[in-house]
């Protein structure tokens, strides 16, 4: 696994839905300190019948992983009861789309959007995700497919 990337390039927080462990990165001194989950340790990686998993952070209500075989991108909620969830190809998919629903959200630029201007938003997110990486929406149950049933109570 390369975490490189995460250092840097950046991994968007986008206003805390994803917030990185501190010991797995080397976090940006400039970035507030909310953006990431402080941790002196690294967790130790999780077998699961899906794959051999590492901790990232925290996402949303539940768990982020990176898959020590494939560099794949998993979820884990505790509420819900379909364990680990593939939710992106590799980690600079996971930076994509943290950083699409941050930049398209429509509050970015009208102060009261339009259910119409989420609409647009979502499809934006949707399609331009998609023609990177397929896996975020491939599910219409999926932690991005919800995240985006919701969008409008996050921004």
């Amino acid at each position: 696994m390369d975490l490189r990337f995460a250092t840097e390039v950046g991994v968007c927080h986008a206003d805390g839905l994803f917030r990185p462990f501190a010991s797995l990165i080397d976090p940006d001194p400039e970035i507030p300190d909310d953006c990431v989950t402080e941790r002196d340790d690294v967790p130790q990686p999780v077998d699961t019948p899906k794959a051999r998993l590492q901790q990232l952070g925290w996402m949303m209500t539940g768990r982020a992983f990176v898959s020590l075989d494939d560099g794949t991108i998993w979820h884990g909620d505790p509420d819900r009861d379909a364990g680990y969830e593939l939710i992106n190809s590799d980690l600079s998919s996971l930076a994509y789309v943290l950083y699409k629903v941050m930049a398209e959200a429509p509050t970015r630029r009208a102060e009261l959007p339009s259910p119409d201007d989420w609409e647009q938003a979502e499809n934006v997110v949707r399609a331009d995700t998609q023609r990177w990486d397929p896996a975020p929406f491939s599910e219409a149950d999926g932690l991005w497919s919800r995240y985006l049933d919701e969008y409008q109570l996050y921004h």
